[in-house]
Order: C-alpha cells, then structure tokens, then sequence
C-alpha cells in the first residue's frame, strides 16, 4: 500500500498542470516553431469586446489517469475478494470521471472575443478573434492582427508606437 500511495503521489507530482504552464491561446505566448519566422500583419480597429470562457474540451487528460489511480488505490483496501474486484471496476470509473472533470474545470481560464474593423482593397470586413484575456483593448483602439487561419493574435498598438532611446 505504501508503495501505491508513493506511484500516486510521484503521478500527481508530474502529471499535474503547473500554474505557470503557458497557454496556446495568449497573445504573448508563442511556440518554438513559430519564433524567428515571419508573420502576415493586418491593421484594424476594435469595433467590441466581449468577455468569454475559452473551455477545455479534452475526453481524457492527466485528471482522468490520475482520478483512475486514486480509485484503484481506494479499492485495495476492501477486504472481501469478490467485493474487492468490484471496487476496483467502480472506483476505477468513478475516478476516471470525477478526474478529468477536475481538470477540465481547472484548465478552463478566461478570455475574451474581440472584433476588429479592417480594411482591405477599399472594403470594409469586420473578423472576430478569440484569445485569453491578457491584454487590456477597448472600442476604438488600433490593434495589429498577427497572423492568420488558426494562428492569429491580437496586439494592441500603444499610443505612442515608437520611443526613442
């Protein structure tokens, strides 16, 4: 038993998602294989901005293996043999479940949805792009779009782009 409780503590040691682990959907956060290469830059304005959830809909993560150990660990300690199987199948499900619940709760963070006018060969388009929320924009702001398809993020233009040194 002191051996399971220690693989438990070691699975939720390694397999739990940090707090500072860097989201995919942020603004400022970009993978290894998207830095040093060059991006396509739009300009635009901020029609709107709407607060929003950016939801984790993963079936299986590390809740749902780690929920699954814990109940089997819990089933050990039924006595009888026949009702020990028993436990194992259900505190294995139950587990599994209640798990990757957890950690899809846990991962869900906010966001926020941001409309944007743009200009395009003298017409006018208005896209909609879904972020987390780690930038302030307002109505009226002036904002890059880099990117593009399913890699674009937003970038708020400061007021007063350029500085010198």
């Amino acid at each position: 038993m002191k051996i399971q409780c220690i693989a438990i503590a070691t699975a939720v040691l390694f397999s739990a998602t940090p707090a500072w682990a860097e989201s995919d959907t942020s603004s400022r956060n970009y993978s290894r294989e998207q830095a040093l290469t060059s991006r396509n830059i739009q300009e635009g304005v901020v029609v709107m901005v709407r607060d929003v959830k950016i939801a984790n809909r993963s079936k299986v993560n590390t809740g749902s293996v780690l929920g699954t150990a814990i109940g089997l660990g819990a089933a050990q300690q039924v006595k009888n043999r026949d009702a020990r199987n028993a436990a194992r199948i259900v505190g294995a499900a139950a587990g599994g479940v209640a798990g990757g619940a957890i950690q899809r709760a846990a991962s869900d963070r906010d966001g926020l949805e941001i409309f944007i006018r743009t200009e395009q060969r003298g017409r006018s388009n208005v896209i909609s792009i879904i972020q987390d929320a780690d930038i302030s924009v307002q109505p009226g702001q002036s904002v890059l779009i880099s990117g593009s398809g399913r890699d674009v993020r937003v970038i708020p233009v400061p007021l007063h782009p350029y500085t010198t040194r």
